[in-house]
């Protein structure tokens, strides 16, 4: 674009340190500046100011441009990556670092028509904490007023504001300013990023593939392990379809020598694999036999992708832990666990578990109400018993050891469903204080602790034993059997693990678990029961159960030796009986 001829006003203070003029021309619409270079200027006595010349207007730079240009207000450019990027270009050369602050749209959901870019140090202040003691506490931002802003006008984008004032020092060593964050880009070249796949490869970790490309270049990268572990991570996030595909095709291969092979797979709508789960023949033969109770987990991650690995975990014959199915799982929203579910109940015949045994987490209670609608859910102890700790601090510093003991009235203690109601109305009316606002800092504790436990007593039936005294949970109040399968299979997998390898890993991993029933069955057919009190109850149990279940038979049959029972009313045909259990000097009686 050209402009009209304008006169130019010229000045001895506009002759700046740089060895260059800044000429300024000024017409109607703005103000336009262009710096000539000067080889010298110590000839350079007087300018005629009637002197009349035509200088161009605002001219839109490309990427040939860029270099050795200082940015001014009214420069033009097609898009603002270049702008970015003519900007990080002027702030390498002056020794410093930029980013990008903000940006802003025309409406709502509308495109971005302005941009703001700023210098590193812009912003208030962000301290950093010490390792150690004793070192200093050192603010890595310090309210630095340098910046550029671009606005798109016409489909170009302009730059409406330019400051170039810093308050803190600049970089004068190249070796300095290319470890600055917006200049250090040598590990997203091409050749470099060849390289780190070559040694990938090879077997070299991050460590390792940063210090080869250091010394094997040209002896100006100063590539970090950080940098090389962000490219591997996004090459496993992008070959995560390639390698579905080996999955398929280990699935496609198990289906051939199994026929009761069964496996599922989430494809979203760009056709990426987002979740997978199968289960053999021998898990589903096994669950139709063992449907009492199963523990769901999701907490354990052990694969490239860093996929929630989620087993349906059940107890065999002889109480060991035993897996009906297993996924793994793009994420742990609901949507994801009802995707699991439904397939799961698909694999096992529609047959859902009488019970199931998981933790306290919204995502799957709900996916088990939408699910799994007449199974008896229980939330695992463990995590309850934590999450005691954390939401109950405050009441125990302020009332205990009182509201322990009453707490635990209403959680442990009561034998019946009435008792526990009237130990929570104890509870309640004995702890809860209504406070007058503004609160205080321990009155707010003791209301957030208040608000929990209330939110606990209308889920009570999943969680407290005598809300529970009429559902078979096989002896097992927690989801420690899912971790203990989790913890078996660390010895097969780990988080280098790729996905195409996961599954033959796993399929190992079974194998070994189910040696170790045939094991436990052949000790069960090789030792006879050794009956301790010749009762024909006793014997006749030696004759049913495996090794292991009559052990703990044994020892429930010789406590049942000490209870006592009195009549104490008959109703209806029905007859009350007091019974009394009493070893080591403790008695404890309830009534059947």
């Amino acid at each position: 674009m050209n402009s009209s001829p304008i006169s130019q006003q010229i000045s001895q203070n506009e002759i700046n340190g740089n060895n260059c003029l800044v000429l300024q021309a000024v017409n109607d619409n703005n103000d336009n500046f262009l710096t000539v270079q000067m080889d010298d200027l110590e000839g350079l006595e007087e300018i005629s100011t009637s002197t009349a010349m035509e200088i161009e207007g605002p001219k839109m730079l490309g990427e040939d441009d860029i270099i050795g240009r200082m940015p001014h207000q009214g420069m033009q450019f097609p898009s603002v990556d270049e702008a970015r990027e003519f900007y990080n270009e002027y702030a390498k050369r002056m020794g410093f670092s930029i980013r990008t602050e903000s940006a802003k749209r025309s409406s709502l959901n509308g495109p971005v028509n302005r941009k703001y870019f700023v210098c590193y140090k812009a912003g208030k202040k962000r301290s950093y904490q010490p390792k150690k003691k004793g070192t200093c506490d050192r603010p890595d931002r310090v309210n630095c007023c340098a910046r550029m802003s671009v606005l798109l006008k016409d489909g170009v984008w302009v730059i409406s504001q330019f400051i170039d004032e810093h308050n803190h020092e600049m970089f004068n060593s190249p070796n300095k300013v290319k470890k600055l964050r917006s200049h250090n880009k040598e590990h997203l070249l091409p050749e470099t990023i060849e390289l780190m796949d070559q040694y990938k490869q090879a077997g070299c970790g991050p460590s390792r593939i940063a210090r080869l490309l250091n010394v094997t270049g040209s002896g100006t990268l100063n590539i970090t392990p950080q940098q090389c572990q962000q490219h591997l991570r996004k090459k496993r996030e992008s070959n995560i379809g390639h390698e579905c595909m080996m999955v398929m095709q280990q699935f496609l291969f198990l289906t051939a020598s199994d026929e009761n092979f069964y496996h599922a797979i989430e494809i979203d709508e760009n056709g990426v694999c987002r979740s997978l789960f199968w289960a053999d023949g021998r898990a589903r033969e096994m669950y139709q036999n063992l449907s009492d109770v199963v523990v769901f987990d999701v907490t354990y991650r052990t694969n490239t992708f860093l996929l929630p690995f989620a087993p349906f975990t059940g107890v065999n014959h002889h109480g060991q832990s035993t897996l009906f199915g297993c996924a793994l799982l793009s994420d742990e929203q609901e949507d994801s666990i009802v995707w699991l579910f439904a397939w799961w109940l698909q694999c096992i015949g529609g047959k859902a578990p009488s019970a199931i045994i998981t933790d306290q987490d919204p995502a799957i209670t709900n996916a088990i109400k939408r699910v799994f609608s007449n199974t008896h859910h229980r939330f695992c102890s463990w995590h309850i018993s934590l999450h005691e700790d954390e939401h109950l601090r405050a009441l125990r510093s302020s009332y205990n050891p009182g509201f322990d003991e009453q707490y635990y009235k209403w959680v442990r203690k009561s034998k019946t469903i009435e008792e526990a109601e009237s130990a929570w109305k104890k509870l309640k009316e004995k702890y809860k204080q209504e406070f007058m606002e503004p609160l205080t800092e321990k009155q707010r504790n003791e209301k957030k602790s208040w608000k929990w436990l209330e939110s606990m007593y209308d889920q009570r039936y999943n969680w407290i034993d005598v809300y529970l005294r009429d559902t078979f949970f096989a002896g097992m109040r927690s989801s420690q059997r899912s971790e203990s399968i989790n913890s078996f299979f660390d010895g097969y997998v780990n988080s280098m693990t790729p996905l195409s390898e996961f599954v033959g890993q796993y399929a190992k991993a079974l194998q070994c678990r189910r040696d170790e029933e045939v094991n436990e069955d052949m000790w069960t057919m090789r030792a006879k029961p050794n009956p301790c009190h010749l009762h024909k109850l006793e014997v006749r149990a030696g004759m049913v159960y495996t090794r292991k279940i009559f052990a703990k038979f044994q020892s429930e049959f010789k406590d049942s030796l000490y209870c006592v029972h009195d009549e104490v009313a008959t109703s209806d045909g029905m007859t009350t009986y007091d019974v009394s259990y009493g070893f080591g000097g403790k008695v404890d009686s309830h009534s059947v």
